[in-house]
């Protein structure tokens, strides 16, 4: 946990050390379907490395492919994903806010990701589905309900992007939980010749095999040195202090003033992005001969599709400025100027996950080639244009602390926005967005800190 350099110090010249993988199964069932759950008990009385923690499966469709020549893809396995929850000792500590956890995810990760990372892990499958060159789904890329692919998923937010969840002592903090709520058949694309298919699709996919493995840390000095330190430390009335990020998430429908409740002592950030009335079913494409044009292929499914639109249709181009908006936090406008364009906003979001002159993101990929009008079927093409921004990665976020969130910073120290009083109401102002029948997906980033003291006696403020 988060221990005083001193004892840190100690730790760190401890040896020999064991590290091993340990592999969990869920309680109940190895499989899941749309709608279902899982739930894991992380190994108890041990120092974890959250980091390693891995869900592994099988990925298939229960039922054969509905339609003359379809094609299946395999989702993004964090899509699948409606809720992550942490508990300990049988308490929800993270992730009860967040219930649109896979669609929020790919927005940080269209913020912050780059082409590298999503091609060194492609067992992750976390590239946004898209058909190749040849107007289909890749091989290794296509499941049926005959064929299986191997999926691996390493990312569950809140408490594994602690501070220090690389050596996680549970013998500290009681049992460890993690419960994964899964989505329907929503982020699953599919193509095939008939018209009327999308309508009668069989998108009902399976997780087989389902098990999680994670690195237990075991130190081997004859003197039980570590846990001496810690009970030392813990008899004293000292307690151990982890930070590590919180997110709230709310799906409104579209409206040009939208409310947001957040009470946190530290709001961090906060974003939003628009989402077509059609991401709530699976995403059908017209092929023809087994083959999807590039006029009908698509970047992804609907489901993680942020696209700002003037009609439910037609895509706003990459200079406009009629669509504007703000926010309203605490009586105070964010940004000041009020009424900003949202061909400029890209530069509060980029702002906000930067990392200098290394920052990376994927906010201008797609299926539009440079001159914003042709979209391209090929998997692997680099596609780059601005008009990417609004077809299909229209994400914005502000910047509200003041270095880096609590979990971030080297001293946990928390310097975002107290919404914790009686105007903790967020209000975000709109002008000329989506049609009345598409939604926005509104998030907050913020900081919760964990407090430690002896007897497993564990204090959060939010």
């Amino acid at each position: 946990m988060s221990l005083p350099s001193s004892f840190q110090y100690v730790v760190s010249r401890l040896s020999p050390v064991v590290r091993n993988q340990v592999k969990m199964v869920p309680i109940g069932n190895t499989s899941v379907k749309p709608n279902q759950s899982l739930t894991f008990d992380l190994p108890s009385d041990s120092i974890i490395d959250l980091n390693t923690l891995c869900l592994r499966c099988d990925f298939d469709y229960q039922n054969a492919a509905a339609g003359t020549n379809a094609g299946r893809n395999v989702p993004q396995p964090f899509s699948l994903v409606r809720s992550a929850q942490w508990s300990l000792n049988g308490s929800v500590v993270s992730g009860n806010n967040l219930q649109h956890f896979g669609q929020v995810y790919e927005m940080l990760r269209r913020c912050s990701g780059s082409q590298g990372h999503q091609s060194s892990n492609l067992d992750e499958y976390s590239e946004t589905p898209q058909i190749d060159d040849q107007g289909q789904f890749r091989g290794d890329r296509t499941a049926s309900d005959s064929t299986s692919q191997r999926l691996h998923m390493d990312d569950f937010l809140g408490l594994q992007h602690g501070k220090n969840a690389g050596n996680f002592d549970s013998s500290l903090v009681g049992n460890i939980r993690l419960r994964l709520e899964f989505n329907g058949q929503e982020p699953v694309m599919n193509y095939s010749d008939d018209a009327a298919v999308g309508s009668t699709a069989n998108y009902d996919w399976e997780l087989q095999n389902c098990e999680m493995v994670v690195d237990v840390i075991t130190f081997t000095t004859p003197d039980n040195m570590y846990d001496n330190v810690i009970s030392a430390l813990l008899q004293e009335g000292q307690t151990l202090q982890m930070a590590y990020p919180e997110y709230y998430s709310q799906l409104s429908s579209e409206s040009s003033n939208t409310k947001f409740n957040v009470s946190s002592q530290s709001l961090d950030y906060i974003g939003v992005a628009p989402l077509l009335a059609s991401y709530s079913s699976g995403t059908h494409m017209q092929s023809s001969a087994g083959a999807v044009a590039a006029a009908n292929c698509l970047y992804g499914p609907n489901f993680t599709r942020f696209a700002m639109t003037s009609d439910g249709s037609s895509v706003y181009g990459s200079n406009v400025t009629t669509p504007k908006y703000y926010w309203n936090i605490n009586q105070r406008v964010y940004p000041q100027s009020g009424n900003e364009n949202v061909c400029d906003a890209m530069v509060h979001t980029k702002n906000t996950f930067s990392k200098g002159l290394d920052s990376e993101n994927l906010l201008f990929q797609g299926n539009l080639d440079a001159d914003n009008s042709i979209a391209r079927r090929n998997f692997n093409a680099s596609l780059g244009s601005r008009q990417n921004f609004n077809q299909n990665n229209c994400i914005i976020f502000h910047k509200l602390c003041l270095d880096a969130p609590a979990h971030q910073a080297e001293n946990q120290a928390v310097s975002g926005i107290n919404t914790q009083g009686q105007s903790s109401v967020i209000s975000l102002q709109t002008t000329s967005w989506n049609s009345a029948s598409d939604f926005k997906l509104l998030v907050a980033g913020t900081s919760a800190i964990m407090e430690i003291g002896g007897g497993q006696n564990i204090n959060i403020t939010y």
